[in-house]
């Protein structure tokens, strides 16, 4: 089995054939127009690189469908030049919708891995949706490590229909009238952040878990029949549940306004999380956990060793 490397850079100026950085692709569209391929008859497996070398946003909505994918013969999308602190930054490679598609990554393959990936929408009507995923089959879907920011509440950061598996881990959701809104799928979400929306996270059908999750800030944080684990919301809702601190998020994250969530010393999202089932890393690489038990939330809290370095001074 061979791994076929793309590469995408709406910045590069060479031939736009995707062999490398200084041919890339201009846009992820193009990249799907012109890859598009049967990846179990080719025996591969794809991952297609990302990166904005001059700060240029990648403008076009894209929609990945009919390629041929299974279990062993994969789609990966990452972002190479993912903000190392974990905060949307729009220098970087963004998948950005400003006008008035519906959806910004629109998702009809199955089998898919998404590692890294800034989204940004503006408001574009009640049909709009950051990250769309729907076709037939039993599909799966793997998220990790991606930032989905919404200006303007756009209707959905992530909404999906199908019988297959969602998996959604170290994720970052705000600014959107609904999170998280998953039909039919086994959905199952650990440590993202969901902040800031009209529903943080919703049940349309399915089932649903959502674990480690901070979700706060929403008018309504959880609506529908989700299984709620050791998380931290606005109401405390679930098991092993947890509340901010004093009742407000501003001690829990480092600049919410701003897109910072890291985590604040103190917090009550640190150390009250669940290992079992918790990713091995959070958002920007940090092992997780760092102390005895994973945090809560996109982010784990790496706190300063404290470790003082003394120097005798040599006598004359």
């Amino acid at each position: 089995m061979a791994l076929v490397e793309t590469y995408v850079d709406p910045d590069a100026t060479g031939t736009g054939t995707g062999v490398d950085w200084t041919n890339a692709y201009t846009s992820l569209n193009a990249w799907e127009a012109a890859e598009q391929t049967d990846l179990v008859a080719d025996g591969n497996n794809h991952t297609v690189h990302l990166r904005s070398s001059a700060g240029g946003d990648d403008t076009t909505a894209v929609t990945i469908t009919g390629w041929t994918t299974d279990a062993t013969h994969l789609i990966t999308v990452t972002q190479d030049d993912f903000p190392a602190d974990g905060v949307l930054d729009e220098t970087k490679y963004l998948l950005f919708n400003n006008d008035a598609r519906p959806r910004t990554l629109d998702i009809q393959n199955e089998f898919v891995n998404i590692d890294k990936l800034q989204l940004k929408t503006v408001a574009a009507g009640t049909a709009s949706r950051t990250l769309n995923y729907k076709g037939t089959g039993s599909q799966n879907l793997n998220m990790s490590k991606c930032i989905l920011f919404g200006s303007g509440l756009p209707a959905y950061a992530l909404i999906y229909d199908t019988n297959g598996i969602v998996s959604v881990v170290n994720a970052i959701i705000t600014g959107h009238g609904v999170g998280v809104l998953p039909y039919s799928a086994t959905t199952g979400m650990f440590n993202a952040t969901v902040y800031g929306c009209t529903t943080g996270i919703a049940q349309g059908s399915g089932t649903v878990t959502a674990t480690n999750c901070a979700v706060g800030n929403n008018t309504d944080d959880f609506s529908g029949t989700i299984t709620v684990d050791h998380c931290c919301s606005d109401d405390g809702d679930g098991t092993n549940a947890q509340g901010p601190l004093s009742g407000s998020w501003a001690n829990e994250f480092t600049d919410a306004a701003n897109g910072d969530f890291s985590l604040v010393s103190g917090g009550n999202c640190i150390d009250n999380g669940t290992n079992t089932g918790a990713p091995s890393e959070d958002i920007i690489g940090t092992a997780r956990p760092q102390n005895v038990t994973t945090d809560i939330g996109a982010y784990e809290f790496l706190a300063s060793t404290g470790i003082v370095i003394l120097r005798r001074r040599r006598s004359a």
